[in-house]
């Protein structure tokens, strides 16, 4: 692929991430208006003007749960919440990072993040208040920063929000001894 090409491609996944929209969200947007506009209140049609209503009403609550829990996330991070230290685990074995999160309570949104560098699978476990994160990582590793991207999106699956974050923690990760 040329370089030219791959720019491009990662500008517009970038912009993608922050545009909240999905495109079923856009799907249901863009028929509930022409639901409204054009049925509802052109031809009258009272029956496809609720619909079209409940449509739009649909898709702006879950855009503004979905973002007003994105802004409380960013800021929650920004704050330092969670108590990370250093860490050590083997590969292939649960390593609890002593990162964690309020639980958000906010219907019909659901908060989930993956790390980005370095590669590992998260668990995210619930307890009563807060969110706790389980890393396995499948090869060994010595860093000290961590890139996690969080995603924010509603059950529906209209609108969801993407952002990384990337903090300062130790983390060593040996071969398992088996």
């Amino acid at each position: 692929m040329p370089p030219f090409l791959r720019r491009a491609f990662r500008r517009v996944v970038a912009a993608t991430r922050l545009f909240p929209f999905s495109f079923l969200g856009l799907f249901v947007l863009g028929a509930s208006l022409v639901l409204v506009l054009h049925f509802g209140l052109e031809r009258l049609d009272l029956v496809l003007l609720v619909l079209g209503a409940l449509g739009l009403l649909l898709c702006a609550i879950t855009l503004l749960g979905v973002v007003g829990t994105a802004l409380w996330l960013r800021r929650a991070l920004r704050g330092g919440l969670s108590k990370e230290g250093a860490c050590e685990g083997e590969c292939g074995y649960g390593l609890w990072t002593g990162f964690s999160l309020p639980r958000p309570w906010t219907p019909l949104v659901r908060v989930g993040w993956a790390w980005d560098s370095p590669a590992a699978r998260v668990r995210i476990h619930r307890r009563p208040g807060r969110l706790y994160e389980e890393v396995v990582l499948e090869r060994r590793v010595r860093v000290h920063t961590v890139t996690r991207i969080f995603e924010v999106a509603d059950v529906f699956g209209l609108c969801n929000v993407r952002f990384s974050v990337r903090r300062k923690q130790s983390l060593r990760v040996v071969p398992s001894k088996g």
